[in-house]
């Protein structure tokens, strides 16, 4: 869970949130990207899922690793006469199962 809920405007304007998966971050040719859902991504407060540990690559040259990573950005707008909007990043690490001996 991600939480964002003490957010706040200096002018006490009303904010809007948005929680978003950036699934090009951190792409390199020996990086390992997870798959992730993020779910009440309009909320302050947004649960973050993994689905994989590595995403499909267009060409599979580096075997999937036992972790891998995902950016999460969070997007505050406020609602003033023109809008501002501040963005933070998340980098989570995704761990595969663990492999029992």
């Amino acid at each position: 869970t991600l939480d964002a809920r003490d957010s706040t405007d200096p002018d006490r304007d009303s904010l809007r949130f948005n929680w978003f998966h950036y699934p090009e971050a951190g792409a390199s040719e020996d990086a390992q990207l997870a798959s992730i859902a993020v779910e009440d991504a309009t909320q302050p407060r947004a649960t973050v899922t993994a689905q994989a540990v590595c995403r499909p690559k267009w060409l599979n040259t580096v075997p999937c690793a036992s972790t891998g990573l995902a950016h999460v950005i969070l997007a505050v707008t406020d609602s003033g006469k023109t809008p501002l909007t501040r963005y933070r990043r998340v980098v989570l690490t995704i761990h595969g199962p663990v492999k029992q001996p």
